[in-house]
């Protein structure tokens, strides 16, 4: 085995390198260039990474036609696509031999002829040959040598120690919890120790929410130990914003909705705002606030008012303003300046209108009497059996309500249907319908008739005869019963007497009040039939 002098910090190695990639139609293809060992393939897939320039592969495996491909990459990685077909190949490959390759600190990547076979420590069988061998870890110098491969010998090359290519950085800040990133990738948030950083130059960036961003460059030689501690300056304000004069004034942020003022932001974010403020019947104001950072911001405005006042009166009227209802009887209202339309509605009257032209600053004081729609009726009243009677001075009631009128009477009522009922000593209570029709004029006779010897007369007569006679046999009835305790009570006596004076004295009384009890019976009775008959009478009648 020969091996070549190693060669740390190798720039081809570290940074300009070049990709071919090779897509095949199998495995296990034998890969080699510019007469370097081939290496196998492990899939239908092989990648190398070299430096710029002109290469010859050549790709061969048993029963498979060898095939030979230039590939420039002088300029830009390149992809390949080979097809091998069936056949001889022309190929003769010696026995592979085995190497072992070893680092310090392990974990590095072995990269043969190009191509990554693995990670320290490694232990691989490969063709014999030349190679040149790579050994690359993160955050270290990169080391390359050449050796030549036997047949069937076994080779580990001597340890690889790889050299640092980093310093370590701490980073701490004003408050903590800010987000570190170095050159646009991000290592995690604040504070931060002991973080391997490769050297070179780098932009340390600290990120906090609602803190201005900190940015700046640093360089980092092999084994630095830089402790970063950065006070982070707030982004933001103290922001108050009123309406001292005025309440329930809405606000808007650029267009976000912050609810009623006062409105307070201990950390309002630097920028500048528009600052909206609203309220119906009110002059909205829009201004511009520009919040510079950490500062006290107190901001007072004042609104105009842009309203009138409306004040109406309508009694028993329900009021509307443009055919809204805003109210009954009486509405007080604060409305912006423009034109109006004020009614007021009651039933059965015409609505009373009124046209405003509302300013700004205006009390407007309105008073609305609606107009009665009305009819009239003129009403007599006669003996129903001498038409040529009049009766005069009859109490007229509308709707169960007494009027001040008497017969013979003009009314004048308001349109529609109402319950007329005509009432007067000497005659009959007159029940009918009385329908009034707006602008015109009725003129209507009703009949009475005399109480005296009618219908009702004689209903009322035998009904109150039923209620006294059954009264009467109540009272009666009530009295046998009282006789009949007595009697049996005296009865009780006369069995339990011990001398003659007694017995004979409890006996008269027993039959006293026994003779009482059966004429009460017999009276009752009586009264109870003619009670009775008269009941019978009152239903004849009533019918």
């Amino acid at each position: 085995m020969t091996i070549g002098t190693k060669q740390s910090g190798n720039a081809n190695i570290d940074v300009n390198i070049k990709t071919v990639t090779f897509e095949l139609n199998t495995d296990a293809v034998l890969i080699s260039y510019n007469d370097n060992a081939p290496l196998k393939t492990r899939s239908d897939f092989a990648q190398f990474k070299l430096v710029p320039g002109v290469y010859n592969f050549k790709l061969a495996k048993e029963g498979y036609e060898s095939v030979t491909q230039t590939v420039d990459i002088s300029k830009q990685d390149q992809k390949v696509v080979v097809s091998l077909k069936q056949g001889t190949s022309k190929e003769k490959f010696s026995p592979p031999a085995l190497i072992v390759v070893e680092s310090e600190p392990e974990g590095a990547t072995v990269v043969l002829n190009g191509q990554q076979v693995g990670l320290t420590p490694y232990q691989g069988s490969h063709y014999s040959g030349e190679y040149t061998i790579a050994i690359q870890k993160e955050l270290y110098y990169s080391q390359t040598s050449t050796f030549s491969l036997k047949t069937s010998e076994t080779v580990k090359l001597p340890l690889y120690k790889l050299t640092p290519k980093y310093g370590i950085i701490n980073l701490t800040s004003n408050p903590t919890g800010a987000t570190a990133r170095l050159d646009g990738v991000t290592l995690g948030k604040t504070p931060l120790k002991n973080v391997k950083i490769e050297s070179g130059a780098h932009t340390l960036e600290l990120q906090l929410a609602t803190y201005q961003t900190i940015s700046k460059e640093f360089s980092l030689v092999d084994g630095d130990n830089l402790s970063f501690n950065e006070e982070l300056i707030p982004n933001f304000s103290a922001v108050t914003i009123n309406c001292p004069s005025t309440k329930g004034v809405s606000l808007t942020l650029n267009g976000d909705n912050m609810g009623n003022l006062p409105y307070h932001n201990p950390k309002l974010m630097a920028g500048t705002y528009q600052v909206k403020l609203h309220k119906d019947l009110w002059v909205s104001l829009t201004e511009e606030l520009l919040v510079l950072p950490n500062t006290t911001i107190t901001k007072d405005f004042a609104l105009t008012p842009n309203y009138g006042t409306i004040k109406i009166t309508a009694p028993e009227s329900d009021i509307y303003i443009d055919q809204v209802k805003v109210g009954q009887n009486y509405a007080e209202l604060n409305k912006v300046p423009g034109n109006y339309q004020i009614t007021a509605r009651r039933n059965k009257h015409q609505d009373a209108t009124s046209d405003i032209v509302l300013l700004s600053g205006q009390d407007e004081n309105i008073i609305l009497e609606p107009q009665p729609r009305l009819g009239s009726v003129s009403i007599l009243t006669v003996d129903k059996f001498n038409n040529n009677k009049a009766v005069n001075n009859a109490d007229l009631y509308l709707d169960n309500k007494l009027t001040e009128s008497k017969t013979p009477a003009i009314l004048s009522l308001l349109y529609g249907d109402y319950d007329l009922k005509i009432t007067h000593p000497q005659f009959l209570t007159k029940q009918q319908k009385l329908n009034v029709t707006e602008n015109q004029h009725r003129e209507i006779t009703i009949l009475l008739e005399t109480y005296s010897g009618s219908r009702q007369h004689k209903f009322d007569k035998h009904k109150k005869r039923a209620w006294i006679s059954t009264g009467i046999a109540s009272l009666i009835f009530a009295g046998a019963v009282t006789s009949n305790v007595v009697s049996n009570a005296y009865y009780d006596e006369y069995k339990n007497s011990i001398s003659y004076a007694e017995t004979l004295d409890y006996k008269d009384k027993t039959s006293q009040w026994r003779d009482i009890r059966d004429y009460s019976y017999y009276t009752a009775s009586g009264v109870a039939i003619y009670s009775l008959y008269s009941w019978i009478r009152t239903a004849i009648y009533n019918n």
